[in-house]
C-alpha cells in the first residue's frame, strides 16, 4: 500500500459508504466502519502504522491521529462498480497544517501495483478523498473525486467552521450532480454530467501520516 496522505491531527469516529451500480435494483449496498478499535473495523483487519490512540467521542470510542506518523490501511473495495455513491464520516479536526488529507480510497494501478503516486502529486489513479484546509483556528472541506470520466473538487473557502467540535461530512454523486455537506447543510455542488465511471479494485486509507 502506498503512502500518499498529508498529515492530519484529527479524530475519526464513523465512516459510512453506500453505492449503486448501473443496473442495481432496490436499496444501494452500504458499508459502515466504526473506528472504535484498532483490530477489526468494518469487517476488515487494518494495517496500523504509528500509534493512533483510542479516545472517547459522542459516538463511543474513536481513533485519534496525531498528524505526523499514524495511519490505518484497509485492503477494501467498497465502491467496486459503483455508478452513484454517498460517503459520510463523523470526525473532529484539531488544527495543524493548511492542507490535510484524512481519507483516501484509491483504485490500484495495474501497471505499478500502487494506490497512489508516492510523490503525492500528479496522481492519475481514480480515487475519492476527503481533505480539509486550515485557516488559523478554522477549516473548510475539500471533497474530491477522480476517475477516467473526469475529476471534481468541491472546495468553498468562504464556508469556514471552527476547530474543536465534531462534524458530520458527506460527499454524494447521483450520476449527474456531485455535492458536499457539513452537518447536513449543502456546501456546494457541481452539475456536469458523469464525473465518475465506476470504481475498480483498490484500498482505503484513514490517516494522520505524511
Amino acid at each position: 500500500m502506498s503512502r500518499c496522505s498529508i498529515g492530519i491531527a484529527a479524530v475519526l469516529g464513523i465512516l459510512a459508504i453506500s453505492a449503486s451500480g448501473a443496473s442495481a435494483q432496490g436499496a444501494p449496498d452500504q458499508t459502515l466502519w466504526k473506528f472504535n478499535n484498532l483490530s477489526r473495523i468494518g469487517g476488515q483487519t487494518p494495517k496500523v502504522e504509528g500509534a493512533p490512540q483510542l479516545v472517547d467521542s459522542p459516538v463511543g470510542k474513536a481513533v485519534q491521529f496525531n498528524g505526523a506518523d499514524t495511519a490505518l490501511f484497509f485492503s477494501s473495495r467498497p465502491l467496486v462498480g459503483a455508478k452513484t455513491f454517498t460517503i459520510e464520516a463523523i470526525f473532529r479536526p484539531e488544527g495543524g497544517e493548511f492542507q490535510q488529507r484524512w481519507m483516501h480510497i484509491a483504485e490500484t494501478d495495474p501497471k505499478t501495483g500502487l494506490d497512489a503516486n508516492p510523490g503525492g502529486t500528479s496522481d492519475p489513479n481514480p480515487r475519492f478523498m476527503f481533505e480539509i484546509r486550515m485557516v488559523k483556528d478554522q477549516w473548510y472541506l475539500d471533497a474530491f473525486v477522480n476517475s477516467k470520466a473526469g475529476s471534481k473538487a468541491l472546495t468553498f473557502p468562504e464556508k469556514l467552521h471552527p476547530v474543536g467540535p465534531w462534524y458530520a461530512v458527506e460527499q454524494t454523486y447521483d450520476g449527474k450532480t456531485y455535492r458536499s455537506y457539513v452537518n447536513g447543510v449543502l456546501e456546494g455542488e457541481e452539475v456536469e454530467g458523469v464525473v465518475w465511471a465506476g470504481a475498480a479494485a483498490g484500498d482505503l486509507k484513514a490517516s494522520g501520516k505524511n
